[in-house]
């Protein structure tokens, strides 16, 4: 809710592309329209609404008998917004973005692991390039839909078991995926995935691309999973294995942190297909120069420091 006028200072907090957006829908009066004139998906409109409604405390739109109809709110805001417009595209026009004079807060998430292996590198070029940026780390939860759509996230990089709606994403690279069998075990000379399933399990606790063909897997076979541990946290998974009492399919990144733990031996899973890793984060955000310059700095990181393949895409923004 906003209690005051929009300034320089509070528009920090805001959107700038979400206020560009909302004053073509208020102009239009129309979702299908607005996201015509904006080259944006209707569901998308509907997001800049929905966040607009909150942004205001105002409903902003509302149903008439035939068309949408702009609130008493709305009317002030449509004329406000295209003077803004008007004004803000003067003001910018020819300027380059500069990082270094940006004020502001991204919050992102990634698995926990993945994050301590490249916050270094994030860290240092967001400090040396934007030095009035702030960064805050979110815990990877299965509620990243739901946080990016209500504006508590701008950004995630993850396996997906099934991609977000209303967001954009962009390919990252991929992931193999190892299974590590703790040393009580290592009698039992396990030599086949199924095999492995039979014993307890430590798993990640957020879904992912790799939990659908598991899925499949265990039905071909009809196995069941005999679970021993169930973490959010890849950090604390990964020191519950050093105990050498549990079994888990764990990404390589993973594997790769413990290669020299005596208690553990690792094996290939032929069975698993490499998973897809990409980045994802709200549509309206396409073309915002802080998301698009932050986009690509923690892409690139990502994959210096977390893949351990470097045949990732390294796409346009």
């Amino acid at each position: 809710m906003i209690d005051k006028p929009l300034t320089l200072e509070n528009l920090n907090q805001s959107n700038l592309n979400l206020l560009i957006s909302l004053a073509v829908l208020l102009d239009e009066a129309h979702v299908s329209r607005a996201a015509e004139r904006l080259g944006m998906t209707q569901s998308a409109i509907s997001h800049v609404l929905n966040r607009a409604r909150d942004l205001f405390d105002d409903p902003l739109l509302i149903k008439g008998s035939q068309n949408m109809i702009l609130t008493s709110r709305a009317q002030t805001l449509k004329s406000q917004l295209n003077d803004f417009v008007l004004t803000s595209s003067t003001i910018f026009k020819g300027s380059e973005f500069d990082p270094s004079k940006i004020k502001g807060v991204i919050r992102f998430t990634m698995n926990d692991l993945a994050a301590s292996l490249c916050i270094e590198e994030i860290l240092t070029q967001v400090a040396e390039q934007a030095p009035f940026l702030e960064l805050e780390y979110v815990r990877q939860t299965d509620s990243v839909s739901s946080q990016l759509n209500s504006g508590k996230l701008d950004l995630a990089i993850g396996s997906f078991k099934k991609l977000p709606k209303n967001v954009s994403s962009v390919h990252v690279g991929f992931e193999r995926w190892s299974l590590l069998i703790g040393q009580r075990y290592h009698d039992n000379n396990i030599e086949t995935l199924a095999e492995s399933l039979k014993l307890p399990q430590a798993k990640y606790a957020v879904a992912g691309e790799v939990d659908t063909q598991l899925e499949q897997f265990l039905q071909q076979h009809q196995l069941n999973i005999k679970p021993g541990f169930t973490s959010g946290s890849m950090v604390v998974l990964a020191e519950a294995m050093k105990t050498g009492y549990l079994t888990a399919i764990v990404p390589h990144t993973l594997a790769n942190a413990l290669a020299d733990n005596e208690s553990l031996t690792q094996f290939d899973i032929p069975e698993l297909s490499d998973t897809e890793t990409r980045m994802v984060w709200p549509q309206d955000l396409n073309h915002q120069a802080l998301h698009v310059w932050i986009r690509e700095l923690i892409m690139t990181a990502y994959q210096n420091n977390v893949l351990c393949s470097k045949e990732a895409d390294h796409a346009e923004f």
